[in-house]
């Protein structure tokens, strides 16, 4: 992320006095920072509980608005570290917690701990300056969508 920190509000958001208070514990923590840097915007979404145990998904709605093209379309890019993206932990695992990874174990952390996509960039509309997106996110996720509206 670069850039220009921006406002995001969320519904779902614990706030931060609770958090140093008493945790993640009573419902999981649903929010997001942005960044505008030229023509990307740049939206990091999580979903987070102290408990690091099974739960539903978010449903995740994002609407953007303030965007400097009016009307248009961007190119959206939506990364993805969880249980199955991006985890490098968890293939460590899978692997059976080896202290020693051989060559190839060692390759295939490597490969697992890039950032990896979640779909294929796909095209977004802009109207008036506004976006929509939405999405399901697993607990103890992240995403990280980056909107392009020049270099589509």
């Amino acid at each position: 992320m670069a850039g220009q920190r921006l406002a995001v509000e969320s519904d779902h958001a614990v706030p931060l006095a609770e958090i140093l208070k008493d945790g993640v514990r009573s419902r999981p923590d649903v929010s997001a920072l942005a960044s505008h840097d030229q023509d990307k915007l740049y939206i990091l979404v999580w979903h987070y509980h102290d408990d690091d145990v099974a739960g539903p998904p978010a449903d995740v709605k994002l609407e953007i608005s303030g965007l400097p093209t009016k009307t248009g379309t961007a190119r959206l890019e939506h990364f993805r570290i969880d249980e199955g993206h991006s985890n490098s932990f968890a293939v460590w695992n899978q692997l059976g917690s080896p202290q020693q990874p051989t060559a190839q174990q060692y390759s295939q952390l490597e490969k697992a701990a890039k950032l990896a996509t979640l779909t294929e960039p796909s095209i977004t509309p802009i109207e008036n300056g506004e976006a929509k997106l939405q999405f399901q996110l697993p607990r103890q996720a992240v995403s990280l969508l980056v909107l392009d509206w020049a270099n589509h």
